[in-house]
């Protein structure tokens, strides 16, 4: 059985290395992303909440010390989630899974029991062009940088066998969240979450307008629409990217 993973964040190469780890063959998984780059931009924050959970698997799928871990308490680690990203993308790869970047899906065909995904073809997809039995929609909600131009109801016209989706939150409400890098610990609103990673900068995120960030100070600024701080740490996207690849395996 073929099956794409739309979305190469972090739920969605949890989603592959899990597939992989249950023995699905990875020449027939291909993850298909519509950004440039894995892990840019960045949209979610970089904390890890339960990394005597996840740190083993992590490891193990391809995480390098360029993610920068830094130790919290017993249990929270802060890092870079873009290069958290970038090690499990090129774990995957290396591990023979197909990956495509600036592959954009456009529309959907079913045939029969399987279906046929129509992509841009500038990232390699030949023809752009992919056909297979089963897609995991691990898209989620898109970073401020391609929501103007990225469609992510276009799965839904799926017939529901070829369709893994799992909602990202059960929480209904988005809110605005603005985040930035400092080289040191800010004085900052009780409202605000700060952790340090482990290249010795700072990431602070905050409900609501970037104003609220001292802006003089960032190093890199960032923002993305979530719930909830918790619901967009790193241990709530693999969650979802277990339980993703969960589904697909009964599928099979």
């Amino acid at each position: 059985m073929h099956i794409a993973i739309a979305g190469s964040g972090s739920a969605g190469l949890c989603c592959a290395h899990t597939l992989l780890d249950s023995g699905v063959s990875a020449d027939q998984v291909t993850l298909i992303d519509a950004r440039a780059e894995i892990g840019s931009p960045a949209h979610k924050p970089g904390l890890l909440n339960h990394s005597d959970v996840w740190q083993p698997r992590l490891s193990s799928w391809g995480l390098t010390d360029q993610a920068y871990l830094h130790p919290i308490s017993s249990n929270s680690i802060g890092l870079r989630r873009e290069w958290l990203e970038k090690s499990l993308a090129i774990g995957a790869a290396e591990r023979g899974a197909h990956l495509f970047v600036k592959t954009r899906i456009f529309s959907t065909e079913s045939l029969d029991s399987r279906c046929r995904l129509i992509c841009s073809d500038v990232g390699g997809l030949e023809g752009g062009v992919w056909e297979g039995d089963l897609v995991v929609n691990a898209l989620g909600r898109p970073p401020a940088a391609l929501a103007k131009d990225t469609d992510h109801t276009v799965l839904t016209s799926l017939p529901e066998y070829n369709l893994i989706s799992i909602e990202e939150s059960n929480v209904p409400i988005e809110c605005s969240w603005s985040g930035n890098i400092t080289s040191e610990h800010l004085e900052t609103t009780s409202e605000a979450r700060s952790f340090k990673r482990g290249d010795g900068t700072w990431e602070t995120w905050h409900q609501g307008s970037r104003r609220a960030l001292d802006r003089e100070s960032s190093l890199e600024e960032f923002s993305g629409t979530f719930s909830e701080f918790e619901s967009a740490c790193v241990d709530a996207s693999l969650t979802r990217g277990v339980a993703l690849a969960q589904a697909a395996l009964e599928r099979l």
